[in-house]
């Protein structure tokens, strides 16, 4: 049995920034033998990852909770906090319960939020 290879970040970019709504985060496809069973993204505001703000935890996609799928993770965009710089990381399990390293570290920017202005018309 062979250690799943370490995943790879495809979306976001790292340095990436202005990043709103629906953040997709993509990693690249898995490779190995036994097959694939789960997957787990961690973000955090932290470099060292002490400060996780999102850990989907090692899943099979037909328990994920917040709209992942295979080999990608949607996450909302208030889950994230404004204009805050955080970091990403992904890694794999296989069928035989071995989990790969993690992968290279992203780090993005989300966008800071404008208010918009609010327009009346005079009477």
């Amino acid at each position: 049995m062979a250690t799943p290879s370490t995943p790879g970040i495809l979306m976001p970019a790292s340095g990436e920034t202005g990043i709103r709504n629906v953040i997709q985060f993509l990693m690249s496809a898995f490779s190995g033998s036994p097959g694939y069973q789960e997957s787990q993204w961690q973000i955090a505001t932290d470099s060292g990852f002490t400060a996780i703000v999102v850990d989907t935890e090692l899943r099979e996609p037909d328990d994920w909770e917040i709209g992942e799928q295979w080999f990608d993770c949607h996450i909302g965009y208030h889950r994230l906090g404004q204009g805050t710089l955080h970091y990403a990381r992904c890694r794999y399990r296989n069928t035989s319960e071995e989990v790969s390293a993690w992968s290279a570290t992203v780090a993005f920017t989300t966008e800071t939020k404008v208010t918009p202005a609010i327009w009346s018309e005079a009477a």
